[in-house]
């Protein structure tokens, strides 16, 4: 599903993710679990305030975000630098 994401910008876009909008609700995220990219997206395996875990995507090439329920997330890509 598309989401829409507050991030924390430095020099480059999306450095850490700070909140995630949930229709109407600002769930913030409260702990960045691990972080990853591959060729084409930006990969943040978050927990948000009302405890859930999500797996949130940036896709590079189209310029949007989406989020998934993180219990099937296996780590297995490369870190960010």
């Amino acid at each position: 599903m598309t989401a829409r994401v507050e991030v924390y910008s430095s020099s480059r876009y999306a450095d850490r993710p700070m909140a995630v909008w949930d229709d109407q609700e600002r769930l913030e995220v409260t702990l960045v679990e691990h972080q990853w990219r591959d060729p084409n997206q930006l990969h943040f395996l978050v927990q948000v305030t009302d405890g859930r875990r999500l797996h949130l995507a940036y896709d590079l090439q189209a310029d949007h975000w989406s989020v998934q329920c993180a219990s099937h997330i296996h780590r297995k890509d490369k870190e960010l630098q």
